[in-house]
């Protein structure tokens, strides 16, 4: 079968070509990000769905907990308490 040249531009576009979509990030990946954020000491680190959970204490002491997104990186959310 073939596909039309748009649509496959498409599909590459989207990453649903076989061997297209985005890996998501590791752990140690998302502490290093988490640490970019304010985070010093973790605590602790969770998967929940697409996100990344790094907590912890930030260099002041108080605690941090830095939301990042499994697949691209991005920082989603960064709470200080």
């Amino acid at each position: 079968m073939r596909i039309p040249t748009p649509l496959l531009a498409t599909f590459a576009c989207l990453g649903l070509l076989a061997g297209t979509a985005h890996a998501d990030i590791l752990a140690e990946e998302a502490i290093r990000i988490a640490r970019e954020n304010g985070v010093v000491t973790v605590t602790d680190v969770d998967r929940d769905m697409s996100k990344w959970e790094v907590e912890g204490r930030a260099a002041d002491g108080r605690e941090i907990e830095v939301d990042i997104d499994a697949t691209s990186g991005a920082v989603l959310k960064v709470e200080r308490d």
